[in-house]
């Protein structure tokens, strides 16, 4: 699996439109967007307003926190 710096660093090098590159960028961004929004629910859940994981009840955490968990679990 490649980081999400390492999927986007081909497309500086590509020989293509701005208008391909951009398209290419947002195909990247939607893949990991999705990949999160299935993570999430099968691994945190809302309390009030703050988030819980299903494993670690106790902690409370923002949802950047759960996406930094997510890119940490995934090595993205």
């Amino acid at each position: 699996m490649s980081t999400l710096k390492e999927k986007f660093i081909p497309l500086t090098l590509l020989d293509a439109s701005d208008e391909e590159r951009g398209n290419q960028c947002v195909n990247i961004a939607e893949e990991f967007a999705i990949g999160f929004a299935e993570w999430l629910p099968n691994n945190a859940y809302k309390e009030s307003k703050c988030w819980r994981m299903y494993d670690k009840k106790d902690n409370e955490y923002n949802i950047k926190e759960l996406l930094e968990i997510y890119k940490k679990e995934k090595e993205l």
